[in-house]
């Protein structure tokens, strides 16, 4: 009996499939180096001829200054990391991905409102299902931390009215538990359920939950294979009393985003312009927990933001162009070059109110100095059969550093990432 199990299970790994990248990246900029290799692969655990169950995995050595490794003199000075593992099932009417991933969510190329890869990845569990061709339901649940419980829901319920027009009513929660079933289950809007569950009544556990509700829309049209245009709204806070003159005009807190692609012969052009008012995805409370930061200890903006990676009070404009490119029979690949203008703003996530009462009025880039980013960036992927190489060089200029008057910067980088496929 012994053997017959264990030649089951030899025969059962003999039938997995799997692939494996081996890939590298060094970037060298004008005040540090960072570089890390890694190991990705994805493995066929099982499959029949209309469904499918993997498991993919992705492991990094690292060297920046994110982290302070252990036992550096063994390591050069590099951290290990996890950047994926997860079981992902595919079937035409749904899908299920488990484990810890990136969590991206919106019809954008850039810019992502709600969900994006600024912090991540995450430990979550993401499903999809199409219900049938007029209508599609996705739902994200996160666990942002673990070991103090911090949790973010996000879900969308998109409407195809036609083959070319797509229409999604979406919306995030952010909570200081490990699951939630009101959230996870009641098909409700996340900010009714949280009122449901704070009305006085035999039912309320908890009368001032204070979780952090948002909710939004987006819309997609294609004009072609090739052209198409789309927007995104995020909405923290709406006041209804910029409709009756007298009242308190409390902040409008929103964020939006307008973008489109289009080919013209066989060059790509992609743009998006995006922003936020003053407040958006800021803890007005003085609860760091209640920000939209990933790790409320660590105030990186740009690097820490669960959905927009500009966070509030600001504005960004990005182009990207793309041109198939050819070294004969040696290789394909694509060039791309990318410019970003973006305008920032006093930016506070932690801090309610940028440190005064709450103000009266919407707010955006009010503020006496103005940072600005001027980023370009030209890049190619070239494909040598399994093996692809990725230069990069970018330039940033930057006016006003940290909102500081008359100081300015620049700064130079050059990245070069390998990745060999078997």
């Amino acid at each position: 009996m012994k053997k017959i199990i264990v030649l089951s299970i030899l025969l059962s790994l003999a039938a997995l499939t799997f692939g494996l990248n081996i890939y590298g990246n060094l970037t060298l900029n004008s005040t540090n180096t960072t570089d890390l290799i890694g190991a990705s692969s994805t493995v066929k655990l099982w499959q029949s001829p209309s469904a499918s169950l993997s498991y993919i995995f992705d492991f990094q050595m690292v060297r920046n200054s994110l982290a302070t490794p252990f036992y550096a003199y063994m390591t050069l000075d590099h951290y290990w990391y996890i950047n994926n593992a997860y079981f992902d099932y595919s079937s035409p009417n749904l899908s299920v991905d488990l484990g810890r991933m990136d969590f991206i969510e919106g019809p954008e190329n850039y810019y992502h409102l709600f969900l994006d890869d600024n912090a991540g990845p995450f430990n979550g569990i993401s499903i999809e299902a199409t219900v049938n061709k007029f209508f599609t339901f996705k739902q994200d649940m996160i666990l942002l931390n673990d070991i103090n419980p911090r949790s973010l829901y996000w879900r969308e319920f998109v409407f195809h009215p036609t083959s070319k027009l797509s229409i999604a009513y979406e919306e995030a929660i952010l909570f200081m538990r490990y699951f939630d079933p009101w959230y996870a289950f009641i098909p409700l809007p996340y900010a009714a359920i949280e009122v449901l569950r704070e009305t006085p009544s035999p039912w309320a556990q908890n009368t001032s939950l204070n979780d952090n509700a948002f909710a939004g829309l987006w819309a997609n049209y294609n004009f072609s294979d090739t052209t198409r245009v789309y927007s995104e709204l995020l909405i923290d806070d709406f006041d209804m009393n910029m409709f009756f003159p007298g009242k308190f005009q409390n902040p409008n807190k929103i964020a939006w985003l307008i973008g489109g692609q289009t080919n013209i012969g066989q060059l790509q052009l992609i743009g998006e312009f995006a922003g936020a008012t003053a407040y958006t995805f800021e803890s007005t409370t003085g609860e760091p927990d209640y920000s939209y930061l990933a790790y409320p200890s660590w105030n990186n903006i740009d690097q820490n933001m669960i959905g927009y990676k500009y966070g509030e009070n600001n504005a960004a404009v990005k182009v990207g162009l793309n041109y198939p490119i050819s070294l004969g029979d040696l290789s394909s690949g694509i060039l791309s070059f990318t410019y970003t203008n973006v305008h920032l703003g006093v930016r506070t996530p932690l801090v309610p109110w940028h440190g005064t009462s709450e103000p009266q009025g919407t707010y955006w880039l009010n503020d006496p100095v103005i940072e600005t980013m001027n980023k370009f960036c030209l890049s190619a992927q070239m494909n040598f059969g399994n093996l692809i190489v990725e230069p990069a060089l970018k330039y940033d200029n930057i006016q006003n550093v940290n909102l500081q008057s008359g100081v300015n910067g620049n700064l130079f980088s050059f990245s070069l990432t390998v990745d060999q496929k078997w």
